[in-house]
């Protein structure tokens, strides 16, 4: 795509792009700020924290620019994180974020630039993700082991649903989740609201595609740019 400035935002002008970290283990988001250092185009960082700890959220406000509470009670799980997610960037009026859960680690400098120049051409997607690493170092659920057996997230996906994915150049479309890994996500996905439920990743996902909403993974099919360096811990998911 040629050389560009990863300040520049096609959709305006030189506003650099809020970040949002998702945490609810203090020693994993310390690490999931460093690895913004990754990241190009980023602007203000704000934290949607889980984790109930006063003295953590008080320290973490002397690093980020803000600190979201989901509750005063710890560990209130992953639906309620993403509804405060949602609930945050509605109260900002942002048209666009990148979302970050906190065990996720970038591998490659990201160019934010780039992955609005994609949402800017595909007016259909609603959020353009990186591909971490097939398996993510998980063996709570099956489709881990799918993932492993293929190679990749995209090419498990392209096995199993092969009508809900389409492989363009230098990026995937695909209509069978809306994931929360790390990924650039437009405003238009919160017509959708998210569930208040469990597997609500999946909930939301074809809440969205019956919207008629789309979504993509960056580069060609298997180029991973993000690890996730997590266990299971989460609830709610």
């Amino acid at each position: 795509m040629g050389a560009i400035s990863c300040a520049r935002h096609f959709y305006g002008g030189d506003v650099r792009t809020p970040v949002v970290i998702v945490t609810h283990e203090p020693h994993m988001a310390r690490g999931a700020l460093e690895t913004l250092a990754m990241l190009d185009g980023r602007g203000t960082v704000h934290v949607v924290d889980d984790s109930g700890d006063a003295a953590w959220r008080s320290e973490l406000a002397t690093m980020v620019d803000e600190v979201v509470p989901v509750a005063a009670d710890p560990h209130q799980g992953y639906a309620a994180a993403m509804r405060t997610v949602w609930a945050t960037a509605r109260r900002h009026g942002w048209a666009r974020w990148f979302h970050l859960e906190q065990d996720f680690r970038l591998t490659e400098r990201v160019c934010l630039t780039q992955l609005h120049r994609l949402l800017d051409a595909h007016p259909q997607l609603t959020q353009v993700a990186l591909q971490r690493q097939a398996g993510g170092g998980l063996h709570h659920d099956a489709w881990y082991d799918v993932e492993r057996a293929h190679g990749s997230v995209v090419a498990a996906i392209k096995a199993t649903f092969p009508r809900q994915v389409t492989v363009h150049d230098g990026w995937i479309e695909q209509s069978r989740i809306f994931t929360t890994n790390p990924a650039l996500i437009d405003a238009k996905a919160l017509a959708v609201e998210w569930p208040d439920s469990a597997n609500s990743e999946l909930g939301y996902s074809r809440r969205a595609a019956h919207a008629g909403h789309r979504f993509a993974f960056w580069g060609e099919p298997g180029h991973v740019t993000v690890e996730h360096v997590g266990q299971h811990t989460g609830v709610g998911y």
